[in-house]
Formats: C-alpha cells, structure tokens, sequence
C-alpha cells in the first residue's frame, strides 16, 4: 500500500472500516468482494473509480492484492481503523473507531450503502457467485486468458492480469472514466492530499474559509495530466481560505499560489523576497516556475 497517498490511505480505511461497522461477519475474503462490487457500481454509476484499487483475477474471484496480502497478518497501515481476529475458517476484522463521512463525496457514500444494503448479508462464497457471473468482468478476462481451465484443473489459484473497469461503459463513456482514473493515479504517484481538499466545503476552516474552485481544481488537473513526476516531486499542496490552491516547494523558501485564471509565485534569493503576482495561468508557465525552484531539475 506503499503506492497510495494519505488520501487514498485514509479512505480505503474508512471505507473498510465502514464495512465493518455495517456487515457482521466481515472475512477477509469477503470484505475483498465487497469492495471490488462497490468499485464496479462507482465505475457503472458515475464512470469514477471509487478506489482506484487494481484488481487481479484470481480463481475465487477478483483480488486487489495489496489488500490481501495487508491483511495476511496483522493490518498495520491500517491498524487505526480496523483489526482482525484469526480463526479456522479465515480472518475477520472488526472496527476500531467511528466513521467520518467527511472524506467522501455523497455520491461515494451512496454506493457503498447501496452495495452493503444489496449484498451485505450475503456469505463469500455467495458473492463468489455474483463475481464469477458468465457476464461479468472477471469471467470475461478469465476465459480471454484461458484461465478458467487452468483453474479448474488446479494448475494456478492466481494470476497477474489485471481487469480493466472501462469495459463496464460503452464506447462513448470510456474515455470519461480513463480521465478520471489517470487523475487519480497521477495524485497517489505523488503521494499528494488533493482529494480530502476537494472535498471541503464552506467554513472548513472554521470560520469562513472557501472551498476549492471548479475553476482552480480544473487548472490543477491540466498541470498532472501534462507534468512528469519528477517535476512535481518536491511540492505540497494545501487550501487557501480564499478558496485557492496553495503549492510550496519542499526544501526550498518558494510556492505558488493558484487562482481561477491567474497564479502569483514567490521565492527566497539572498534573503530578499521576489516574484510576480497575476500570471496568466497556463500549465507550462506554472510547470516552468516549479522547475526553476530546482534548477538542478
């Protein structure tokens, strides 16, 4: 689980730990499934990945294996929100703290009621049943690779092909949801906390602070879809109370600050302050002030 940000850590926490406040009974192998349904239903819904967990097809049923092999002994990333119990039939896990719904969109919160209320009650092997559905994603990569047969013949229990969530969408809905997926994954390959700030709304801070702009979020995505991460690196980035993005470079006195149509920048030299204020936003004008923070860049 090294590969997610604190983001993506703290909400596949609470999701799991969710599920365990709402399902008795919640097995590894089950709590697996549970949240590879609540994926499909995000992905068919709004053509949004929900976790953006890669997904494995393994003889019972989709696997996300960083999951599973988290959750081989003890969870110890995720040891604030959940812990198991180990017994002759599987591992269990119950929660260890409330749940916050705050770092979830209501379309999220959603789904995952939706898949709990529909599938909740069932046992693993039943939702074995409805992953390995003939239509389904898992039978069709399955058979496509010919491992229905080298299953059954006890050849393999695993394998590392990986199901694609677009074939869930027609043609024209596709692209929708690759768009989104590659957001997603540039922000955890920087390990950055984008979603939760997203997320905020009016007065997060308090008092009267604003959230994120349309606008701004947008300008930001522009930036990730088109920076290597090697430029992107050495930044954080947090919310300003004006409804701005803020960006600090990390071991240098710098940073940005980012608006609808315009970012000012800053930094240090020989003690004095210098910068600009109202540059016209363009992805390569902000990625060219990131990259002469780290000149040796």
């Amino acid at each position: 689980m090294n590969k997610f940000s604190e983001d993506s850590k703290r909400k596949l926490g609470y999701t799991i730990l969710y599920i365990a406040h709402n399902v008795e009974d919640l097995s590894k192998s089950k709590m697996i499934k549970l949240l590879y349904l609540m994926e499909e239903e995000m992905v068919r819904r709004y053509q949004a990945p929900f976790l953006a967990l890669q997904y494995e097809v393994w003889q019972y049923g989709p696997v996300a294996k960083e999951i599973y092999v988290g959750f081989s002994n003890t969870p110890t990333i995720l040891r604030e929100y959940v812990y198991t119990s180990a017994s002759e039939d599987g591992t269990y896990i119950y929660p260890n703290k409330e749940f916050s719904p705050e770092f979830f969109s209501n379309e999220e919160l959603a789904v995952m009621d939706d898949v709990i209320r529909e599938y909740g009650n069932m046992k693993a092997c039943e939702l074995k049943d409805i992953t390995h559905r003939p239509d389904g994603l898992w039978y069709k990569k399955a058979l496509s690779k010919g491992l229905i047969e080298a299953f059954e013949r006890q050849e393999c229990t695993s394998s590392d092909e990986v199901i694609d969530f677009a074939e869930l969408l027609p043609a024209e809905l596709k692209a929708i949801y690759q768009e989104r997926l590659a957001e997603v994954e540039a922000v955890n390959s920087l390990k950055i906390d984008f979603q939760s700030i997203q997320l905020r709304r009016q007065g997060w801070d308090g008092e009267d602070g604003l959230p994120l702009t349309t606008d701004v979020r947008n300008n930001f995505l522009q930036v990730l879809h088109v920076a290597d991460n090697k430029t992107l690196s050495g930044i954080t980035i947090f919310l300003d109370d004006n409804g701005t993005l803020g960006i600090e470079a990390k071991d240098v006195q710098a940073g940005i600050s980012l608006g609808n149509t315009a970012f000012s920048y800053y930094f240090i030299d020989d003690g004095h302050i210098k910068g600009e204020s109202h540059v016209p936003f363009s992805p390569d004008a902000l990625l060219k002030i990131i990259g002469s923070f780290y000149p040796a860049h």
